[in-house]
């Protein structure tokens, strides 16, 4: 519902950006989503130099790792390449992180192609960002209590899908 208007320095409007998910009878507010928070020529750039890089091939989908491979008892971090990191420039003078992110995992789904409702291990902040790049597509919330799916959100090309807090720690994605 922003856009950054490709200035790395715009802060991003999270209380225009809210999405409100229900959890347990009650709002869970710590959703935000950010159409056109990459500008066309910043999608076309990473896309390019994405390509360019070699994947793991994994069941239901394809991974690059950047930054470090996570372990249960830390993380090795590696300096992201300098495509990736004007990304996490961009991604921290917006507000969504304080710090600039040192982790980044790219996925090349399939149509119709996902994988199984997770969270994410104990290694990473409580804070999520997901960009999609080349189509939309859907992430979903599950309560893991009930199995019942509380929040869709379609990601379009270019947009911003932050996640946080309780939404990050209690359902799964």
């Amino acid at each position: 519902t922003d856009k950054a208007d490709g200035n790395e320095s715009a802060t991003l409007d999270f209380d225009k950006a809210r999405l409100k998910i229900e959890l347990k009878g009650s709002q869970v507010n710590h959703a935000f989503y950010f159409r056109n928070f990459l500008t066309k020529a910043e999608s076309n750039d990473l896309v390019h130099e994405i390509s360019k890089q070699a994947w793991t091939q994994l069941t239901n989908r394809k991974l690059q790792n950047w930054g470090g491979v996570p372990h249960q008892s830390g993380t090795i971090l590696e300096p992201l390449p300098d495509f990736l990191k004007k990304v996490s420039t961009k991604l921290k003078n917006s507000g969504v992180f304080s710090e600039l992110p040192n982790q980044a995992l790219v996925n090349e789904y399939e149509p119709g192609i996902g994988i199984d409702f997770h969270k994410d291990g104990p290694n990473f902040k409580d804070t999520a960002a997901i960009i999609s790049l080349l189509s939309t597509c859907v992430i979903h919330f599950q309560d893991p209590g009930t199995g019942k799916i509380v929040a869709s959100v379609l990601l379009e090309p270019g947009s911003l899908m932050v996640f946080r807090k309780k939404v990050f720690t209690d359902l799964k994605h």
